[in-house]
């Protein structure tokens, strides 16, 4: 049975005058139906690029080069805009990184929900109505708040109201770009737990983006991990875990503070990200890479399959 959404080998640049920006270059993964993905790295890595790619929403200067993104299969890359119109926000649901700036400010937060359900379906003003408070209860919002406005929700409702808006239309898949972000670790608990709770009531399929892999591991059954444009490891959640093979994966876990070790010492990983504009030559971690070689000073890894990994590294070819 195909993938619910297979990624080959795309490629997303923004193009500043002469320079381009090699923001994602060359990745492909693959999400079944019903699965969570993680898809974590730094800051810069690519990865919030990826996810808008998957729905065309690259912002100008950006430019989509090269690949495709089959959804069911079909390439989304090569459907008619008003054909996409219908999976975006319909089939495929999105939650953006700020709650407050994706919401209007000048409508309530029901009405909000009402507009999206009458945009993908056929319903009435009251039957979206009665689903969009249905969808409100789902994630923890009562009906009572329905005629509120964004700027009278906390944070953490904020982001509950915007993962209501994306699963009211019933999509397949769900991509939740940094949903904890600025929210506070008891928050950021509860919206992985309804994360969790919908996959299991709704069998949503869901690419969780995040800066924080434990916050991955919790909810993931599957982990991908990006660096510099590259996906440098992909592997079920417990393997990576157990058995991360990349030095940069290894260094993000490392990173990861543990509460229950007394003497525990803050680990990091030195340096920082290359400049896309210029990446180094081969490997892109090497300059920060503990275990480099000459060859990944000067050839790009390949994709090397180890077990249930996938890697890219020269130290497994």
């Amino acid at each position: 049975m195909p993938p619910l959404l297979d990624v080959r080998g795309l490629r997303v640049y923004y193009m500043l005058g002469d320079e381009a920006v090699k923001a994602v270059d060359g990745v492909s993964l693959k999400v079944e139906k019903g699965e969570v993905l993680g898809l974590v790295g730094e800051s810069g890595s690519g990865k919030s690029t990826l996810g808008l790619a998957i729905v065309r929403l690259v912002p100008h200067p950006g430019r989509i080069l090269e690949g495709s993104v089959l959804f069911k299969g079909r390439d989304l890359l090569k459907l008619p805009e008003q054909e996409l119109s219908k999976v975006r926000g319909g089939e495929i649901g999105m939650v953006f990184q700020d709650p407050l700036t994706s919401l209007d400010p000048l409508m309530r937060v029901g009405e909000q929900l009402v507009e999206t359900i009458m945009a993908h379906s056929q319903l009435t003003k009251e039957e979206a109505k009665e689903k969009a408070v249905k969808y409100l209860e789902l994630v923890g919002i009562s009906a009572e708040r329905f005629y509120d406005y964004p700027h009278q929700f906390s944070g953490g409702m904020r982001q509950r109201a915007m993962i209501a808006m994306a699963i009211s239309t019933s999509p397949s898949l769900l991509i939740a770009d940094e949903p904890t972000t600025a929210l506070d670790v008891i928050v950021q608990s509860q919206i992985m737990e309804l994360f969790q709770s919908l996959r299991e009531k709704l069998g949503l399929s869901v690419i969780l983006i995040t800066h924080d892999i434990s916050v991955a591991m919790e909810v993931a059954d599957k982990i991908a991990v990006m660096y510099a444009g590259h996906l440098v490891e992909c592997a079920p959640s417990e393997t990576l875990y157990d058995s991360p093979l990349h030095p940069y994966t290894q260094g993000l876990l490392k990173a990861v503070p543990n509460i229950e070790l007394k003497d525990m010492k803050l680990v990091y990983i030195p340096g920082t990200p290359p400049d896309l504009a210029n990446p180094p030559p081969g490997c892109r971690f090497h300059p920060r890479c503990p275990r480099a070689m000459d060859v990944c000073r000067r050839e790009e890894p390949p994709e090397v399959e180890v077990g249930e990994t996938t890697v890219k590294c020269h130290l497994y070819r």
